[in-house]
């Protein structure tokens, strides 16, 4: 699974990222997609398997509304895949 993830985040780009967030009524400012897009691409693996530390950067970064749904998302997402991670 790691180089599955590895390639796909290596494809994603910072448009995927917005378009994803839009998709599920997120509307980030370009600071806010900006630091999710550069924060995905460097620190995926401590998001997937350590995130305390990754989650508190990304919550002084966001709005609170936006963090809200994003972290949502983020939990969804995570429990689904769960079994593949």
């Amino acid at each position: 699974m790691n180089k599955f993830l590895e390639k796909y985040i290596s494809k994603i780009s910072i448009y995927d990222i917005n378009g994803f967030a839009l998709r599920n009524d997120i509307k980030l400012s370009d600071d806010e997609l900006e630091f999710l897009y550069i924060t995905l691409k460097t620190r995926y693996k401590d998001l997937l398997y350590n995130d305390t530390v990754v989650i508190k950067d990304i919550q002084k970064k966001l709005t609170k509304d936006n963090f809200n749904k994003v972290f949502n998302l983020y939990t969804y997402y995570k429990d689904k895949y769960k079994n593949y991670l």
